[in-house]
C-alpha cells in the first residue's frame, strides 16, 4: 500500500457555526418596519399597559436608538404606579410583576427609582424570595428569577450573597439542559437569558450551539410584531431575550440594566464562524 506523507497544513478546521444565528438574528429585527412597531406599541398604550410595559422595556433593549422616540410622560409613570400599588396589596404570583416593573424603571428611567420604588417593596420581595426557597416549577423559577434580579438592579447585597451561588447555579444548569434535550426553545430561551443577567461572569457556561440559536431564532418566526393582542409582546419579549444572549455582556451599574455590544470591528470577526489553519 502506498502512503504519502500528508502536510497538516494543507488542511483547515472550521470551528462549529454556533454564532451565526447571531447575525440571523440582528438582521431579522433591523428588516423590520419600525414605524409599524412603534404605531403597535402606541395602540396599545392606554387601553393595555401591561403590554405596553413589555413592549417599550424590549424596544429599549432591541432599538437602543430609536426608543428615543417614544413619549414617557408623567401619565406612563402614573400608570406604571398604579400597576405596582395593585401588586403590592395582592402579592402572591403578581410579586412577579412587581419585580419585573422595578426591573423595566431600571431600563428606562433609573431615576425614577426612587420615586417609585419603597423600602416596603424590597422587604416583601426578600420575604417572597425565602418563601420560594423550594423552587419546584417553571413558572416559580421565572418569578424567583424576576425578583432576584430586581434585588441585583437595587444593590441589595445581602440578596446576591445568600442566592446568588454555585448551589442556584447548579439549580439552573441542570433545569437548562433538560430543557435542552427537550427540545423546548421557549423555555430555553428566556432561562438562558435569566442566567446571563443573574450570573453575568459564567455567561460562555451556557453552552448555546448552533442547534439551540437556531430554534431560539425560529421563535420569531411564530410571532407576529405587528399584532397587538399576542404576537406583539410574544415577539418583542423573545426579542429581548435574543438581544441580552448576543450581547457582549450585561451590566447592573448604579442601578441601570444594560446590555454591552459586541465593539464595532471586533463584533464581525467574534460572530463569523473562526477557521483555524496549521
Amino acid at each position: 500500500m502506498n502512503l504519502e506523507r500528508l502536510n497538516i497544513k494543507d488542511f483547515t478546521i472550521e470551528e462549529p457555526e454556533s454564532q451565526d444565528y447571531i447575525l440571523e438574528f440582528g438582521k431579522r429585527i433591523e428588516e423590520l418596519d419600525w414605524n409599524k412597531i412603534k404605531e403597535t406599541l402606541e395602540s396599545v398604550r392606554d387601553k393595555k399597559w401591561h403590554d405596553f410595559f413589555i413592549g417599550i422595556r424590549a424596544i429599549k433593549l432591541v432599538y437602543p436608538n430609536k426608543s428615543k422616540e417614544i413619549e414617557l410622560d408623567e401619565e406612563v409613570w402614573e400608570e406604571m404606579n398604579v400597576g405596582m400599588d395593585f401588586c403590592r396589596k395582592n402579592q402572591g404570583p403578581y410579586m412577579q410583576n412587581l419585580a419585573n416593573d422595578i426591573i423595566t424603571i431600571s431600563v428606562l428611567d433609573y431615576e425614577k427609582l426612587k420615586e417609585l420604588v419603597t423600602k416596603d417593596d424590597v422587604e416583601i420581595i426578600k420575604q417572597d424570595l425565602e418563601k420560594h426557597q423550594e423552587r419546584m416549577s417553571l413558572q416559580d423559577l421565572a418569578r424567583f428569577n424576576a425578583e432576584l434580579i430586581a434585588m441585583k438592579v437595587l444593590g441589595q447585597e445581602d440578596v446576591e450573597k445568600r442566592w446568588v451561588n454555585e448551589d442556584f447555579w447548579n439549580e439552573m444548569k441542570t433545569i437548562l439542559n433538560r430543557e435542552r434535550q427537550d427540545e423546548n426553545a421557549r423555555t430555553f430561551c428566556w432561562l438562558a437569558a435569566d442566567m446571563k443577567i443573574i450570573f453575568p461572569e459564567r455567561d460562555k457556561e451556557l453552552n448555546i450551539d448552533n442547534n439551540q440559536w437556531r430554534k431560539m431564532v425560529e421563535l420569531l418566526d411564530g410571532a407576529n410584531p405587528l399584532e397587538p393582542q399576542f404576537g406583539f409582546t410574544r415577539y418583542l419579549s423573545i426579542a429581548e431575550e435574543l438581544k441580552i444572549l448576543s450581547s457582549e455582556k450585561v451590566e447592573i451599574t448604579d442601578n441601570v440594566l444594560e446590555l454591552v455590544p459586541h465593539i464595532s470591528g471586533e463584533s464581525e470577526s467574534h460572530l463569523m464562524p473562526e477557521v483555524r489553519s496549521f
